[in-house]
Parts: structure tokens; sequence; C-alpha cells
């Protein structure tokens, strides 16, 4: 029964509807659908490991019955029970839902059986409709079953070759599938298409990427996104390829014909600038970014030379519509902003942007050191010098920091500076409205990943976003919601890989930096004001491990501010959700005073007296031994977070402000309690699914983390 009721897994995208039989290609997905296939694929993960052999003959008796059911051949009718796509659409579902639950033998057999006869179905039926119908099922099965695939090459091979088919088939979400299903295959079998195989000449990746060959074929009936879709998972075998020489030769093969259609379309431009306004050649310029960001998503590093050959001629074409635009808006007002050739401009210029985050984004790997603040040393990462690697345990872990070192040095000598110019000046030129804010995100990127050689930057980087888009966020809490984002994931990565850099800067924009905090603290959108806190939070406990002198003059101008802030988020009704970065944040101030780390800015005595005289200004209906009794203890218990944390929620009920009918009040204070809940109800979740062969998703994010990284062959 389950079998032949199972629910749509979400990968599926050709649907029948149940009242006329319409086969068409699903828009949305059935969230109720989708969480009802994941218990019935729990459930029958778990039948088949009481019995595999019985599962296997179930299904396969079936699938056959499926196939030898009325119109099998198209034209004479059967004795058998007519065909039913939907019945098939089902049973194929229950079968892929099983992958991991059998062993390597069982399911060999299993997978080669079920494979076999769909794609002898798929040649024996007539009409678009009924191959579509088959050809998702088989698409959907051969992605369920990667390790499979791995273990025998013909069969893998087979199945590429048949996407390959499919790409050209033009039901709707057909094309999208196969590409979707080659990508998926990519990602889990992707070594195997960089080793050259028996009875095979050269790798699978070599005969693809050959420059004028397959490629082309069997990407010309596809959309720009398909087609995006299909270069990404390319790039996941670029990847494994052995030496960067080959990989970057793979690249090259790959990128050959956008290339050229590329380099046609500028010469064209080079005569004629008006072909550059052109919406079906901004659409074609666009579409060649989004395919190299798609493949930088996945190659990484092997776009470096691909990426080179085209950056001066990206940003002289950024540069052309950035000028264009701003006539426009200076001579027709921001409402041109709306234009369709105007939009295509920006799309050109963002498209751009994300190119090159995405490029170091990936191509960058994580610093095995940690963040240059971490460790709380002075301004020395100022001067842009690389640390030192030779004290990294090793030989492998050294070699990989001294080509990340080598490929930052790369990136910050031949990326940055030609990229910074135009891109920071128009920024600052521009009307608010014309300023993208893909700008933020970019930088906040550049400097997570390039610290801290491009810290010497990073007061110029101040100088021209920083100021610009505070004006343009201060004024209220609802305009420009992603600039305001990025803005604070742009002061999040200062603050986390250059901070002493912060204290480079001029006194004013200093103030200006420790301001935004503030008012992204008291920010009335939970995700900015969360944002906030947790920037100032590390900000502050970085800034207690200064030199004391140093952290003496900061807390002379802000340690009153900042206390007097949040108390004020604390106490009132609209940012309940940041209760747990509120009290860390105060637990900080008060406990820098109460160890004696801010001795010639204020005493203990004072700071017990600013707290009391403001809560009692604050709430008149409190007494004065009521609130010394409530400050006392704030002092006794800021050495442990929890108690800490508890005496303040049980003061915040006392003073009637969540209190008195304000249920939800009370819930956001124990917030933090059921977040921790959660996350371990979560953590015993994930343990039960690993448990168990099967159950855990093939494509599970947690899945994919454990294939990265235990690869296999």
């Amino acid at each position: 029964v389950l079998m032949l009721k199972m629910a749509k897994p979400p990968e599926v995208l050709i649907v029948i509807d149940e009242e006329t039989g319409e086969v068409s290609r699903e828009l949305q997905v059935d969230t109720a659908e989708v969480e009802l296939y994941h218990k019935m694929r729990e459930v029958m993960v778990y039948l088949t490991h009481l019995d595999q052999s019985n599962m296997e003959h179930i299904m396969l008796e079936l699938l056959t019955q499926e196939c030898l059911s009325d119109t099998t051949n198209g034209m004479m009718p059967s004795p058998q029970q007519p065909w039913n796509p939907a019945r098939l659409n089902c049973l194929c579902w229950a079968m892929g839902s099983i992958s991991g639950a059998m062993d390597e033998a069982n399911e060999k057999r299993f997978v080669v059986t079920i494979i076999k006869d769909l794609l002898s179905l798929c040649e024996m039926k007539r009409g678009k409709e009924n191959k579509a119908i088959v050809a998702s099922c088989i698409m959907y099965v051969v992605g369920q079953y990667p390790r499979f695939l791995r273990a025998h090459w013909k069969f893998l091979k087979t199945v590429l070759l048949k996407l390959f088919e499919f790409m050209h088939e033009t039901f709707p979400g057909v094309q999208k599938m196969a590409c979707e299903t080659f990508l998926k295959i990519s990602q889990k079998c992707r070594k195997k298409f960089v080793q050259v195989q028996p009875a095979e000449a050269e790798c699978f990746l070599a005969e693809l990427t050959r420059p004028n060959g397959q490629l082309q074929g069997h990407t010309a009936d596809l959309e720009f996104g398909d087609q995006q879709t299909f270069y990404e998972a390319v790039g996941y075998m670029i990847a494994e390829a052995p030496t960067q020489q080959e990989q970057y030769q793979y690249v090259d093969g790959l990128m050959s014909h956008l290339n050229a259609q590329w380099n046609h379309l500028l010469q064209a431009a080079s005569q004629n600038e008006g072909i550059l306004v052109d919406l079906n050649a901004m659409r074609q310029l666009s579409h060649f970014l989004r395919t190299n960001e798609r493949v930088a998503s996945s190659a990484g590093s092997a776009m470096e030379h691909q990426l080179g050959s085209i950056y001066q001629q990206v940003l002289r074409v950024y540069k052309y519509y950035s000028e264009g635009i701003s006539s426009k808006v200076a001579s027709n007002g921001p409402q041109i902003m709306g234009h369709s050739q105007i939009k295509g401009m920006r799309t050109f210029k963002r498209d751009t942007l994300k190119l090159v985050e995405t490029f170091v984004e990936k191509a960058i790997p994580p610093d095995p050191h940690g963040p240059p603040g971490s460790q709380h040393q002075p301004a020395a990462g100022a001067t842009g010098e690389i640390p030192e690697t030779n004290g990294i345990p090793g030989g492998g872990r050294e070699t990989q920091s001294s080509r990340r070192s080598e490929l930052i040095q790369r990136v910050c000598s031949g990326l940055v500076p030609p990229l910074l110019e135009p891109v920071l000046a128009d920024y600052r030129a521009n009307h608010p409205q014309a300023r993208d804010p893909e700008v933020l995100s970019l930088l906040s990127t550049l400097i997570s990943k390039l610290s801290p050689s491009i810290t010497p930057q990073v007061p110029r980087i101040f100088e021209m976003v920083f100021d610009p888009t505070l004006e343009m966020i201060k004024s209220d809490f609802q305009s420009y919601p992603d600039h305001r984002v990025n803005f604070y994931a742009l002061l999040r990565a200062c603050n986390t890989y250059c901070f002493d850099a912060l204290f480079l800067l001029p006194e004013q924009r200093l103030r200006l930096f420790v301001d935004s905090l503030v008012w992204a603290i008291k920010h009335e959108h939970p995700s900015v004001a969360d944002a906030g806190l947790r920037v100032l939070s590390d900000f502050l406990d970085k800034v207690l491990h200064l030199d004391p002198q140093l952290c003496g003059n900061f807390f002379k101008s802000y340690y009153q501010l900042l206390l007097h802030d949040i108390f004020v988020v604390l106490t009132d009704t609209l940012h309940k959700a940041g209760f747990k970065h509120q009290t860390i944040i105060l637990m900080e101030l008060v406990t820098a005073v109460d160890l004696g780390k801010l001795r010639g800015v204020t005493s203990k005595q004072e700071v017990m007296e600013y707290i009391c005289n403001m809560l009692c200004q604050t709430f008149a209906t409190l007494n004065r031994n009521q609130v010394e009794a409530f400050v006392l203890d704030l002092f006794n218990k800021s050495g442990n977070h929890t108690e800490f944390q508890s005496h303040i929620r049980d003061f915040l009920v006392q003073i009637k402000e969540y209190a008195g009918g304000d249920a939800e009040g009370l819930t956001e204070l124990y917030r933090t309690e059921r977040d921790e809940a959660l996350q371990r109800s979560r953590q015993i979740e994930q343990q039960r699914l690993m448990e168990v062969p099967g159950l855990l998703h093939q494509y599970d994010p947690i899945r994919l983390a454990m294939d990265a990284a235990n690869p296999q062959e």
C-alpha cells in the first residue's frame, strides 16, 4: 500500500493531475507532501532493514506489472491492467527512497533491474507526455543510488548519455530535471570523471571539455538557467583534477564556446557601443557572467586563469554601465531606475560583483589559524604582512597554508586593485537608489578571506562606503533592507578579521562605527538587532584584551553610553528576542568593572550608583531598596552567565514590563532555554538518522559534508 501511495519527493518536477491526468511541470513545492514523503521514506527504510529480499521482490514484481501493462507498445492493447503513470511514479519514488538501506550486492542487482526495465519502457512508449513520465522516473531513481554508480562505470556512463539525451526533450520540466540530476551525480561521483576508466582512451572529463566537442551539442537546447546548472556540474568534476595545470586546461575547454561568444559581442560593441544597451545583448552578457559564477562555485581556484583572462574586459563593461546609470539618473531622476535598460545594466553590475565574490569565497580555503583578531595581538596585522606558517604541525597542512597565502597574494595584487577603484567610486557617487547592496557583500567576503593582506585597504573602504550607507539607513528602520543587512555583515567582517584596523580610523569614524552598532541593537527587525548584538559583544571582548591604555581611552568615551543603551533594550518590549546576547554584553561591562580592568575610567561604586539612579528614574514604581538589591546581585553573579541571566529575567518580571498579561514577553525571556532544547533535539534526531543505513538522505547537507571529508573512489 505504501509503495503505490508514495508521496512525491521534492526532486521530482514532472507531476500528474489526479483528476484530469494532465502531465505538467510543478512550479511550487507542496511542503505538506514533502513532509509526508520524509515520513513514508523512513517507514520504507525500516521495512527494508527488516526483510531486504521481500522488499526487493515486491517492488520488482510491481515494476514488471507496470512495464507489461496496457499500451506498452503504444499500439496493441494487452489483457493486463491498463498502464497507470501515477502508479509508476509512486513505485519509482518508493524504490528511490530506500537508497543505502540494502547491502551493495543486493543493491546492484536491484538497481540494474530497475533501470533496464525503465529504459526499455521509455523506448517503447509513444507520446511526449508518456516519455516525460518515464524519463522523470529514470532520473529520480539513478540520482538516488550514487554508491552503485561509483562502483559501475559503464552503467554510470550509460546513465549520463541518457541524461544528455533528455536534455534535448522539449516537454516542460524534463530538461531541468535532467540537468539537476546531472549535477547531483557530478557531486557524488566526481572522482570517476577524472580517472581513465578501463577500455577508455581518456577520462570522461577530457572528452566532455574538448574544444568544439560534444559539450555544445548537449547544451544547445537548454535555457540559460539549465545551461548554468550543466556548467556547474562540470565544475565539480574539474575540481577533482589532480593538478592545477589540468584544471586550467579543462576550464579553458569548458568555457571556450562561451568565451568566443563573449569576445564576438565585445568586438562588435567596440565598433558600435549601442550594442551594449541592447536588451538581448545584456541578457547574453549576464548569462556569460552567471555561468562563470556557477563554475567558480563548484571548481573554486581552478577558475583563476579563466577569470584573469576576462577580468579587465568585465570591469570595462562594468564601468561603462556605471557611468550610463549615473548619467541617466542625473538627467531623469531616480524614477528612471525602473526602466528595462537600466535594470539590465544593474543586473550586469550585480552579476560582476557576485562572480568575484563567489570566486574569492570558494577558491580561498579557511585560515587554519582562525581570524587574526582571535589572538588579540597588537596592530601588527595592519602592516599587511602574512603571518608565519612554519609553526603549523604537519607538512601537508604547511603546504596547504603556503598555497593559500600565495593565492591570497595573487588575488590582492591582481584582482583587488583594479576592482576597488571603479566599484567604490561608483558606490559613493551614485544616487542611493542606484547603489548595489552586493558591493557591501563583496567587501565583507574580501575582508574575511584576504585578511590581513587587505587590512591596509580598510580605512579607504570605510571612507568610500561607510558614510554613504549610513546616510541611507539611519533615518528609519525600514528603508534599504538589503543594504542594512549587508552593511552590518561588513561591520562584522571588519571586527572579526581586521579589528586592529578599526583603531587606525579617525576618532570621528570610530565613533560612527560604535554608534552604528548601538543603532543596530535598537533596530526593530530581529535579524538586524541580533547581528548588532553579536558584533558588539565580540567587539567589546576584543577591546577588553587591548593594551590597558587603549582600553581605558575607549571606555572613557563609551562606557556609560553602552551601559545605558543595553538597559534600554533589555527593559523595553520590542527587543525581547535578543535577551541572551543583551545579557552577555551587560555581563561583559559589569565584569570589566568588577575585576578592576577599568581603573582610571570608573569605579565599581560609581557604576552601581549610576545603574540604581537610572532604574529608579525609569521605573517609578520601584523602591530604592529593591533596585539596590538587584544591582548588588548583578555584580555578585557576574561570574556565571546562567545565574546572571536568570537574575535579570527575574528582575524584568518584577518590574511588570513583561508580566501583567504579556504571555508572549515571558515566553521570549525563555527563548534561550527553548532554543538549546531544540538544538539538543536536532542532535539526537541526527544521531538516530546516522545510526540506521539509508535513513540519512543521499543529498542531505550532513551526508554531503561526510562525503566531502571522506571522498570515495
